[in-house]
Order: C-alpha cells, then structure tokens, then sequence
C-alpha cells in the first residue's frame, strides 16, 4: 500500500479517488504492516497529492508514538514531520513525541534535507516549545555533513528556519558560509539565492565572503526568470547589509539586475514585490559614491518606470500602509503613476524622492 501510494506521488501522479481509496485501506489495516518507513512513505504520499485524510493521519501519528528511535531514520522522521506541517495537521503529541527521539537518535543519521525538513516543519507548527533544544539538535547534525552533501535548496530551508526561528547559530552560519562558498552555481536557483542572502542579512551576519560569493551565483543564474519576490529579497538583503558599493561582484550583479528588472513578468508581480524592489533600489542609488554612466542612468530609470507600470496594474486602491504607498518616497515616477490612476486618487499628493533618479 504504501510503495504503490508513494510511487505514484514519485511520479507526480495524483488520482485523487485512488488515494482516498488506498487511504480508507490503510486506515483499517492491523497495525503490525506499518513500519516507520511504511508510515513516512504514506504520510509523504497524502503530502504531495495534498489529501487530508484525517482518520488515516491520526492513525499513523497514532502508531508513530509507539515506536522508538531506532524503528527511525533521520530521513523518515523528517518525512513524516514535513508531511504533516505541508498538510497543517494539528497533531501536538507526534510532534512532541519525534522531538524526544531526535534528541536520542545519532546524529550521523540526518543529512542535509533531512534537517532542513524537520526544523522547517517545527517553524511551520511552532511546535518545539516542549523541547526546545530541537533546532540546537540539529545544528549539531548539520556541522558533522560534509560540504559535498549539501544542496542550494536544503541551505535556503535551514537558514531561513533559523533566522525566523530568531536562532542566531554563529558557527552554524559560519560552516553555512564556508558551504556555499564550496559549491558550484548550479547547485542554487534564484529561491535558493533570496533565502541565503536574506538570512545572512537579517541575521546581521555581514559575511563579505558570503555575500560576494552569491552575487557571483546570481550573475550567471537568470533570477528575473523566476518569480518578482526573489528578486526583491535579493536586492533588499545586500542593500540591509551594506554590500551594495563595498564590493566589485555585488555593484556588477545589481547592474545586472537594472537591466532584466524591467522584463520581470507583470502577472508574476504583486505590490509586495513591487515596494521591495523600488525601496531597495532606491537604497543601493543612495549609496552610491561613483557618477553613473549614461547606459546605467537610462537603465536606472528603466526599473522605476517599469514599477510604476505594474503598479498601474494593481487596480486595488492602496492603503497608506501597503507596500505601494511606503514606496512612494522613493520613485517619483511610481508617485506620479499611482497619482494618476483614478482608482488611487484621493485629493492629493506631491512628489517624493527628489534627486533618487540622479544619486550623487
């Protein structure tokens, strides 16, 4: 039941009346068939083809707290949890039960993805206040994986975990750091970029290295390809962490990005997005010291204009405290496009940002 469930969510295949219909299976079998693998590879199953079959998750989240650690492998224990936070499954006591085997299960036993998945499952469900040292567990884990072991994504998962978590493990990142910096750029894509780059700067990590090492990852990875948010996040985190005009590899990358900005997808754009990129933009024109050449003034323009565009798009009136409208003092042309839009108008308004445009 299980290889036959897991197989199909391997291949992407769905069929939603067949996995209701092994799942109402599974729920009554005797619970001698499961082992914890079996119940990792159901659990991840329903996951994947997002069914939330309640008898059957409380029957597996049942059987997983009769058993013990070394019924385990760190990748079924992270199976599991992962497959239960995806499904918002409010089962504390699984949670706590895992939480207690982790902290007795060798440490040999969880690789990369595998500690990405369980503490990104105990963020997502805020269900490490019983033992708290969950997140200390697996930094542990993580310093004993080789570098080669590693994949842009599962770094992108563990830092963003920590950082929201508000567990600052200095020499987690430090080891984070030295990780990346090892790895070849095809191992990163631009989600995997934003959450590295965001987590050093909202750690206060300012890591030179770090920082240089991602900006010349994204020079050969085309970000504005994926989604706009990715590339907000990137230009906000080296703006946040002052790395903008400090270092060759980051002034090239963001030269780079004033020209693919104004190609970023419209319908892939929200007003999230579209304040970050303004607002970050703006810093890193602020802070520079060197004139802008002719090709980079026009290009630097390209990007305001192209904001305002897409803010023109969003036909939702702004309130005052929406990422539009914090925006607004930065980029006079996304003042005057949003001014003018007569779902926006509100009986009055001035210009903003003087000078943005031609930074000293």
């Amino acid at each position: 039941m299980a290889l036959v469930l897991n197989g199909y969510a391997r291949l992407e295949m769905h069929p939603r009346r067949l996995f209701e219909y092994l799942a109402d299976l599974a729920a009554a079998l005797p619970a001698r068939t499961f082992n914890a693998q079996a119940v990792a590879n159901v659990a991840n199953a329903l996951a994947k083809a997002d069914i939330k079959h309640e008898q059957l998750l409380d029957r597996l989240a049942q059987l997983c707290c009769t058993m013990t650690p070394v019924d385990f492998t760190g990748q079924a224990v992270s199976s599991i949890l992962n497959a239960y936070a995806k499904l918002e499954c409010q089962t504390p006591q699984l949670f706590d039960h895992m939480a207690r085997m982790i902290m007795d299960m060798p440490l040999a036993t969880f690789q990369p993805q595998a500690i990405a998945n369980i503490v990104n499952a105990y963020l997502k469900t805020e269900a490490d206040g019983m033992v708290p040292q969950i997140f200390d567990r697996m930094s542990a884990a993580a310093l004993r994986n080789p570098p080669g072991s590693y994949s842009g994504q599962a770094i992108g998962v563990i830092l963003n975990a920590y950082v929201r978590k508000g567990k600052i493990d200095e020499p987690l990142f430090q080891y984070i750091s030295k990780t990346v910096r090892s790895l070849p750029p095809a191992a990163f894509d631009a989600q995997n970029i934003a959450l590295v780059t965001n987590a050093f700067a909202k750690a206060e990590i300012f890591d030179e290295a770090l920082f240089a090492c991602m900006a010349q990852v994204a020079m050969q990875v085309d970000v504005c390809a994926a989604d706009s948010q990715n590339v907000a996040v990137i230009i906000n985190a080296y703006a946040k962490a002052d790395m903008l005009e400090n270092e060759p590899a980051t002034a090239a990358l963001m030269d780079k990005l004033a020209l693919d900005i104004p190609r970023l997808s419209p319908e892939n754009t929200n007003a999230q997005a579209i304040g970050n990129i303004v607002n970050g933009y703006a810093r890193y024109l602020h802070g520079l010291e060197k004139p802008r050449t002719r090709e980079m003034a026009g290009a630097d323009k390209a990007v305001f204009r192209s904001m305002a565009t897409m803010a023109l798009r969003l036909l939702t009136p702004p309130s005052s405290s929406s990422p539009l409208c914090l925006s607004l003092n930065a980029d006079p042309l996304l003042f005057v496009a949003l001014s003018l839009h007569p779902a926006s108008r509100t009986g009055g308004g001035g210009r903003g940002g003087a000078g943005v445009l031609n930074p000293r």
